[in-house]
């Protein structure tokens, strides 16, 4: 239960948080370059949001936005993955990994605890009965 809880928060931070969206120009604004980058050959220029863009950032087509080291548009958190939540859903992700192995065990666990309860109800030994035909046989 702390473990699905944990994994809860960690989703509900990485898909509320502001992933880093560069604010807007006015479409009728030049954009404006950072002081001293006027010759610079390799800035970005976003037309649609008429900005120029910092390294490694990208404009995302799902939420018609520039994003500050944009890394992928996740549609389960319904928005991107990015500079501000990155951290948030990396943790997320090892989180499911661990509620994963955790409800595997279990479930493991219980079965075969049920099929031992099962075996000892009948007076079968189901490992040494097959033990004994592989000896037979061979």
């Amino acid at each position: 239960l702390i473990i699905y809880g944990t994994c809860m928060y960690l989703l509900w931070r990485a898909a509320l948080m502001d992933p880093g969206v560069i604010p807007r120009n006015p479409p009728d604004a030049k954009p404006s370059l950072p002081p001293g980058c006027e010759d610079a050959p390799d800035l970005k220029i976003c037309h649609t949001c008429n900005l120029v863009r910092p390294a490694r950032s990208k404009h995302c087509g799902s939420c018609n936005n520039c994003v500050e080291l944009f890394d992928h548009h996740c549609p389960w958190l319904g928005t991107c993955v990015a500079k501000r939540n990155y951290a948030y859903f990396a943790l997320f992700l090892n989180c499911e990994v661990l509620l994963i192995v955790y409800v595997v065990c279990i479930v493991g666990s219980a079965r075969y605890h049920r099929r031992e309860k099962r075996e000892s109800e009948n007076g079968h030994d189901y490992h040494r009965h097959s033990f004994e035909q592989k000896c037979i046989a061979a």
